[in-house]
């Protein structure tokens, strides 16, 4: 009678234990499959926001390759932009839409690329613009439906100017003798290189 009792009691006690371990194995596994959907959709998440910065950086440089095109219109050998109030104002709404593009960017290697981008189509359009400073008083005299828009002209003037607080990655070593000395010159620069070895 002793052993039957001991017997059921152990019996008892064992199936006690195995719920227990069954219902720390099922804890566990139910812990371990929350984490792992956690981690998939952290995943997921990660992916989406990669895959929007990605159309973010695409539109940006489509906007800005469009907006140099539309300045230039159909005369890219003129050396200034055609006078035309149209292409003025498309383009200043396409550098609009180019600044709000990216300013949703969030990856900051991806924003770095599109700031390279802005910095390429900066110097073009500075280039094409640079000379109405001189040569053209009239360029922007409202006389007449056709006068470029003071608005757009003052967006893309201001675009195609260095932006204040930018730091210029050549204005720290500048033209000193430190920051040319040690800097290779290829033969063929024979003449440059005359320069700077005379001024070291």
């Amino acid at each position: 009678m002793e052993w039957n009792l001991i017997w059921t009691t152990v019996a008892a006690i064992a199936a006690a234990l195995s719920a227990a371990t069954g219902a720390v194995s099922a804890y566990a596994a139910f812990r371990a499959i929350k984490a792992n959907n956690i981690n998939h959709s952290k995943a997921l998440a990660e992916a989406e926001n990669d895959r929007k910065n990605e159309r973010l950086l695409s539109h940006a440089v489509t906007t800005l390759e469009r907006a140099y095109s539309t300045l230039i219109g159909d005369h890219p050998d003129y050396n200034v932009p055609p006078k035309s109030r149209i292409n003025w104002l498309t383009t200043a709404r396409l550098i609009e839409e180019y600044k709000s593009t990216k300013s949703r960017i969030s990856d900051p290697f991806i924003l770095q690329e599109c700031t390279s981008h802005e910095a390429f189509w900066r110097h073009r359009i500075y280039a094409k613009t640079s000379a109405l400073d001189k040569g053209f008083p009239d360029y922007f005299q409202q006389n007449g439906e056709n006068s470029i828009q003071l608005t757009s002209a003052v967006i893309i003037t201001d675009f195609a100017m260095w932006p204040e607080g930018l730091e210029d990655p050549l204005k720290v070593p500048g033209n000193s003798p430190e920051a040319i000395t040690g800097r290779p010159i290829h033969l063929k620069w024979f003449n440059l290189g005359q320069i700077v070895n005379s001024q070291s």
